[in-house]
C-alpha cells in the first residue's frame, strides 16, 4: 500500500493491519505505531457498581464510576464515597426503590448545585444524579438530577 499525504503529513500505512494502528507521520519520517491490544486496554471504560439494597449507600470512587441501587428497600443515608477524588472527577448514582418511597439523607460532602439534593425516591421511579467532585471546597457537586416520570 503506498502512503497518502493530507495537509503535510503522511499517513504510514506500512504497519500491518492486524497487529498495529497507524498512525500520522512527519514530513522528517517520524512515526508510531501502537499496538490494538495496548490502545483497546487503555481506553476508559464505565465501571459500575450494582446492588439491591442497602441502607447506607456509599460508592469507591476508586473503582465505580456508576453506582446503581436497583431496589431500595429501606431509609438509607448516602455517605461520603471512599476513594481518593481527583478534582473534577464525575461519577453517577442511580436509585429506583422496591415499590415504596425512600427517604435519602446525605453526607454533607455532597452538594446541590442549582437544585437541592433529594430527599426521597418516588415509588418505583427511577431517578439518576450526577455529581462532579470540586477539591477546592471538597465536596462532590451534584450537578445533574434527573427522575423519572
Amino acid at each position: 500500500m503506498t502512503d497518502i499525504t493530507y495537509n503535510n503529513h503522511t499517513e504510514d500505512t506500512s504497519f500491518g493491519s492486524g497487529d498495529f494502528i497507524p498512525f500520522w507521520k512527519t514530513a522528517s519520517g517520524a512515526a508510531r505505531k501502537i499496538n490494538r491490544a495496548n490502545l483497546i486496554t487503555s481506553l476508559k471504560e464505565t465501571r459500575v457498581t450494582t446492588i439491591a439494597s442497602s441502607g447506607t449507600i456509599q460508592p469507591d470512587i476508586a473503582t465505580t464510576d456508576t453506582y446503581i441501587v436497583t431496589a431500595l428497600a429501606g431509609n438509607a443515608s448516602v455517605l461520603a464515597p471512599t476513594g481518593t477524588p481527583s478534582d473534577a472527577q464525575k461519577f453517577i448514582l442511580r436509585i429506583r426503590d422496591n415499590g415504596a418511597a425512600r427517604t435519602l439523607s446525605w453526607a454533607s460532602i455532597y452538594r446541590g448545585v442549582g437544585q437541592g439534593l433529594p430527599a426521597a425516591t418516588a415509588a418505583s421511579k427511577l431517578m439518576y444524579m450526577g455529581f462532579i467532585y470540586n477539591s477546592t471546597d471538597n465536596k462532590w457537586d451534584m450537578i445533574a438530577y434527573s427522575q423519572e416520570i
